[in-house]
This record gives C-alpha cells, sequence and structure tokens, in this order.
C-alpha cells in the first residue's frame, strides 16, 4: 500500500459532551475477528452482534468541511454482553452523500483536480475527507449512546478496561472511488467499488468522564489483499484511484 504523506487532524464533534482527553487503547471483551467479508459486511464476525439498523441515513456535518453536510449511509451492529449490556457498536456498509448546496466547494476542487489529470491528490483528498466522514458519524452515534443515562453509569472512565465503550469501523482498503449525481437538488454519492478481500478496521475506547465524553485514541488494522478489478461498476458515474492506493490509517 502506498503510504500518505500528509496528516489531517479532524476536529472534535459534540463539543458539548465529547472531550478530546486520550484513553489508552485497551482490548475489553474478545474483540470481532477481521474474517473476509460476506454479504458486503467487511471482514466483521458477528457472532456476538445483532444487527440493529440496516441502510440506516443519518444527516451529519463533516468535521472540517463546514459548511458541507451529508447523509451518511451506514448498518448498525450491537455487541452485548452476556448479560444483555451494550458494549461494542460495529459500523459497516458505509457510504457518503453530498449535499451539493453546502458542498459546491469541495465538489469544485474535486472537479478541478479531475480536470488536469492529477488524480493522487484528488484520490488522497477523498480519502482524507471519507475519513473525517467516519469520525464524525462515529461521535454522533457515540455522543447519542452516552445521553442515556443509563449509559454513562455502565462505562465510567476509571472504572477498569472492562467498562469501557468500543466503536469499530469495518471498511474496505482496496477500493476505487465511486462518484455519481443523482437528484433535484443534486446529491454526490460517494462510494467504493471493492477490489479484492483487504478489510479496515478501526477501533476507539469511550468512557464518561462525569461531564462529558473521552475518547481515546483510534487503532487501526488491515487484513486480506488487493486484486485488480472491482466487485461491480460505476454505474453513471466517474471513478477516481486504484484499487492498492488506499492505506487503513488516514
Amino acid at each position: 500500500m502506498k503510504k500518505l504523506i500528509y496528516f489531517f487532524i479532524l476536529a472534535c464533534m459534540l463539543t458539548s459532551i465529547i472531550a478530546c482527553d486520550k484513553i489508552p487503547l485497551t482490548n475489553i471483551q474478545e474483540n470481532l475477528d477481521l474474517t473476509q467479508r460476506d454479504d458486503n459486511d467487511y471482514c466483521v464476525d458477528t457472532s456476538d452482534c445483532v444487527k440493529a439498523q440496516v441502510a440506516d441515513t443519518q444527516f451529519i456535518y463533516v468535521a472540517g468541511y463546514s459548511p458541507c453536510e451529508i447523509y451518511a449511509i451506514y448498518d448498525l451492529w450491537e455487541c452485548k454482553t452476556l448479560s444483555g449490556v451494550v458494549y461494542k457498536y460495529a459500523i459497516t456498509n458505509f457510504k457518503v452523500e453530498l449535499i451539493s448546496n453546502g458542498c459546491d466547494s469541495l465538489l469544485d476542487r474535486w472537479d478541478s483536480l479531475r480536470v488536469v489529470n492529477d488524480f493522487g491528490t484528488l484520490t488522497y483528498e477523498m480519502d482524507v475527507f471519507y475519513a473525517a466522514a467516519k469520525s464524525s458519524l462515529e461521535n454522533y452515534l457515540v455522543g447519542q449512546f452516552f445521553a442515556n443515562p443509563t449509559n454513562r453509569l455502565r462505562h465510567p472512565c476509571g472504572g477498569g478496561p472492562s467498562q469501557l465503550f468500543i466503536s469499530e469501523f469495518y471498511s474496505a482498503l482496496c477500493y476505487i472511488w465511486c462518484t455519481y449525481e443523482y437528484g433535484n437538488p443534486p446529491l454526490t454519492s460517494l462510494s467504493q467499488l471493492v477490489c479484492g478481500d483487504a478489510c479496515c478496521k478501526k477501533e476507539v475506547n469511550w468512557c464518561w468522564n462525569g461531564t462529558g465524553v473521552t475518547k481515546g485514541t483510534p487503532s487501526y488494522t488491515d487484513y486480506g489483499s488487493c486484486a485488480d478489478n472491482t466487485i461491480e461498476p460505476c454505474y453513471g458515474g466517474t471513478t477516481t484511484g486504484n484499487c492498492d492506493d488506499h492505506d487503513c490509517e488516514p
């Protein structure tokens, strides 16, 4: 995999409840194992999880890209202990739809890179935007989780590794970007055309510090290998990048 040479610092979302303090990433329960994809649920072993939401759509702002707004589309798995306590969220099948009237400058920027055939920079900027959208969705979902006082009591900071809450985000590692517009006013869909069985898992620990949520340092794990071709074409859209242009960690 070609390593990215830039760094992108994501802004904190939900500042009313999320603090940017760092906590160590420690395995709590047995992690969802990385396995070959099945039914487009990238790498995830769902033995202790239930798919709670399928193709759910959430309107969110993307940190660092104001005023750009998106619809985040995803599947959400809830993972529970034997006693029925939710200790982990797993997110799969993620894609975004950019709302044109707020994301025009970003879309114009991408168009200008395409016109001059600077596809390396274009692929990189799409990857960074996608990573920011992932983090923004994670922050939103975890913020909603900790809005429940019971969940705050179950996952306090300082309560030990077994009481931390986990979010895991599974996505393809080898893919070509597919973008296309539809609707009126138009939305711009940004999705991945997958090549091979390579996957990326992002894992974050969270806890309630008494006044807000403390977010741990993300951990990244990759698995699998790339193929030369994507599984499906980009119907009616435009493709960007090559299958092996991406890294698991942004």
